[in-house]
């Protein structure tokens, strides 16, 4: 019954046609539409098989090896691609309770999760830089060489970071 990517029993088999048909083919519109959503791009959604739907076919076939790359609209392929299409319906609308969550839904799963904890970490970083700048401060210095020098509020002058903080082997 199933050969090759095909039903031997026939079936509506679109082909790519040289000319536009006079009327739409819903089918083929449907299947436009399903491959425009898969990130496939079959051009204009006119419900004519022409040549960049037919790339478009041939491209989802190869996505899907047990699938013929024939670029023929079978049953098979619009089976598969209708069932796709269901499945992406199905986890948007019964991946939350509501139209806001699966909205909310949609907008989490585009954001780019990554640049975004880069920020967080810059964030943080900044924030520790900042609280802790005086002591960053002295160890820099002190690690260069330079002695610090603290000043007391209410002190004449400014006295020496090692009268203030002698040093651990002392």
């Amino acid at each position: 019954m199933f050969l090759n990517g095909r039903y031997a029993t026939g079936g509506a088999v679109k082909q790519a046609q040289p000319k536009p048909p006079r009327k739409p083919d819903a089918v083929v519109k449907e299947a436009q539409e399903i491959l425009t959503s898969k990130g496939f791009n079959p051009g204009a959604i006119d419900g004519w098989m022409g040549e960049k739907t037919r790339e478009a076919i041939i491209a989802y076939q190869k996505a899907h090896p047990h699938l013929e790359a024939d670029g023929i609209l079978g049953p098979a392929t619009l089976s598969l691609l209708r069932r796709d299409a269901k499945a992406l319906r199905d986890a948007v609308t019964k991946g939350a309770g509501s139209a806001v969550g699966s909205g909310a839904l949609a907008f989490m799963a585009g954001l780019p999760w990554g640049w975004i904890a880069l920020g967080v970490a810059a964030l943080a970083v900044g924030y520790v830089a900042y609280r802790y700048r005086d002591v960053i401060a002295r160890r820099w210095n002190s690690w260069r060489g330079k002695e610090a020098a603290v000043q007391w509020r209410g002190s004449p002058a400014p006295l020496p970071a090692a009268r203030i903080a002698p040093k651990l082997g002392e």
